[in-house]
């Protein structure tokens, strides 16, 4: 079959928006940002990794609402701890490529004072049950089904799936990783974390 020259255009940009938007992961924009006090240069053009110097940092939003089991959890909750805040839905693709690292680290990292918090953003909840029950995802998740606490995340573009915070033990936001994360990037941060 041939392609008039206006079909043939229409479907060239169809699958170009496509590229785009897999490149950005499960949300709408790419992330490339390179900063002065990136530390962690990423060499995936849809992650952005950004560590930032204790002066630097700004306090965490207190995330707080209802978790996938139906307890009320906010992030000042965990103050004292190391907390590796991720947002993940079932059907992101990314996020299920990464959720095996993130349980890695979890495991690793536990008895060192880490934690996990996800944010479980738009899902159907039986979806987010079900992924969560694949997974064995044993940390707990907020339910964000209307977007709000993925829209207080500092530097997080709107619907960028997954992104990552890494609070400090005093509450503030010591690490942002806007993409999916790669292994041992985030065990670098900790580890310089918990050795100094």
């Amino acid at each position: 079959m041939v392609l008039g020259p206006s079909r043939g255009v229409a479907v060239g940009l169809a699958a170009l928006v496509s590229v785009a938007v897999a490149l950005a992961g499960c949300g709408g924009e790419t992330s490339q940002a390179i900063a002065p006090n990136l530390m962690m240069p990423s060499t995936d053009p849809r992650v952005e990794v950004k560590v930032f110097d204790v002066n630097e940092r700004e306090p965490a939003p207190d995330l707080k609402g209802l978790t996938l089991e139906g307890d009320e959890l906010a992030l000042s909750d965990l103050l004292g701890q190391v907390v590796i805040v991720n947002t993940w839905a079932s059907w992101c693709g990314p996020c299920e490529d990464e959720m095996p690292l993130l349980l890695d680290i979890e495991k690793n990292y536990q008895r060192d004072g880490v934690s996990l918090l996800g944010i479980n953003v738009e899902d159907k909840p039986q979806d987010a049950k079900e992924f969560a029950t694949k997974f064995g995802i044993d940390f707990p998740s907020l339910v964000d089904s209307d977007s709000k606490l993925l829209a207080s995340l500092p530097g997080a573009p709107p619907n960028a799936l997954p992104s990552t915070l890494i609070i400090d033990r005093n509450g503030q936001i010591g690490a942002r990783i806007v993409g999916p994360v790669k292994p041992g990037v985030i065990e670098e941060i900790l580890d310089g974390w918990l050795t100094s």
